[in-house]
C-alpha cells in the first residue's frame, strides 16, 4: 500500500509538472493555426483583386447592406453590393449560419469555414447584450479593415464610423501611399467587440478610445494579416484592451487606452491622409 501511495503521489508530481508545458504547447499551436488561417484568407484576398483589375474586395459594416437573414438578394452573385463576408454576429440568426459565410465574396477563395474563426477563441457561445447571456456558437471571429474599399452608393450612404479624412482603399495601387506591408487587411477580432464583417479604428492619432477591439487571447495578443501577404503576431501592453469584455446586461463600450502605443500601432497600419 505504501509503495502504491509512492507511485501515486510521483505520477501526481509528473502530472502537475506536465501540465504547464501541454498548456504552454497548446497555446502554441492554437497561435499557429491561427496565423495559418489568416494566410490563407490573406492568400484569397489578394487573389481576388487579380481576377477583378486590381480591385480590392468590398466591405460593409452596419447599415442597409447587413444581412444577417436569408435569403436576400443583396447576396446574389453578380450584385454590386456583394461584399467579403455576411452576418452580424451580435445576430443569433447570422452568428449560427454558415451559409452567410459561405455566400461572401472570399469564400471562392478560401473555401473552408475553419478559416474564419480562431480556434484560440475562448467562447463557444457569443454575447448578445439584448438577449440571453450566451448565444448560438459563432462561425467567425475574423474582420477585414474597415478602409478596404467600404461600400459607399446609393444603398449604403454612409461609412461612419469610418474617418472619411483618410483614405479608402478602393485598388491595389491606392496602397502605394502607405506600402502593402505597413498596412493591415484581417483582424482577430475579440469576441465581445465583433459584430459586422469590418474592423473600424480612427486613424486620427490624437484619438485615445477603441472602436473595435482586437483578441488578445495569444499571450496577450492577436494575429493580423498585411496586404503584402505576410502575417503577424502583435502582443498588446494596453490594460484596457486587454481586460476588455462584458459582463452580463453589459451593452458594447469604447475603453480608453491606458496604453497609446497600442492604440498608435493599429492607427498607423490602418490608413493614412490621402
Amino acid at each position: 500500500m505504501i509503495e502504491l501511495l509512492v507511485v501515486i503521489a510521483i505520477i501526481a508530481i509528473l502530472a502537475a509538472m506536465l501540465l504547464p508545458a501541454l498548456s504552454k504547447a497548446k497555446a502554441k499551436a492554437q497561435g499557429i493555426k491561427c496565423m495559418s488561417n489568416l494566410r490563407q484568407l490573406q492568400l484569397g484576398w489578394i487573389m481576388y483583386s487579380q481576377d477583378n483589375n486590381d480591385r480590392l474586395m468590398p466591405t460593409v459594416g452596419q447599415g442597409a447592406l447587413q444581412v444577417s437573414l436569408l435569403p436576400n438578394p443583396y447576396t446574389d452573385p453578380g450584385n454590386p453590393e456583394n461584399q467579403w463576408v455576411y452576418g452580424d454576429m451580435v445576430q443569433p440568426s447570422a452568428a449560427k449560419n454558415s451559409d452567410l459565410v459561405k455566400l461572401g465574396l472570399m469564400f471562392s477563395y478560401a473555401p473552408n469555414i475553419e478559416l474564419f474563426k480562431c480556434p484560440a477563441d475562448p467562447r463557444t457561445q457569443y454575447w448578445y447584450p439584448q438577449n440571453a447571456p450566451s448565444g448560438p456558437p459563432s462561425n467567425r471571429s475574423m474582420s477585414m479593415n474597415g478602409y478596404m474599399n467600404p461600400i459607399k452608393d446609393a444603398i449604403m450612404t454612409s461609412t461612419a464610423p469610418l474617418n472619411s479624412a483618410y483614405k479608402m482603399f478602393r485598388k491595389q495601387s491606392d496602397l502605394g501611399v502607405i506600402g502593402p506591408v505597413n498596412c493591415w487587411v484581417m483582424v482577430d477580432e475579440n469576441p465581445y467587440s465583433i459584430n459586422d464583417g469590418w474592423f473600424c479604428q480612427d486613424p486620427d492619432p490624437a484619438k485615445t478610445t477603441w472602436i473595435d477591439k482586437p483578441a488578445s487571447y495569444h499571450g496577450n495578443g492577436c494575429g493580423f494579416s498585411f496586404a503584402d501577404g505576410h502575417c503577424e503576431l502583435k502582443h498588446w501592453r494596453d490594460s484596457a484592451l486587454i481586460g476588455y469584455k462584458l459582463a452580463v446586461g453589459q451593452a458594447q463600450s469604447n475603453p480608453t487606452s491606458a496604453n497609446l502605443d497600442d492604440l498608435h500601432w493599429i492607427a498607423e497600419r490602418t490608413s493614412v491622409k490621402p
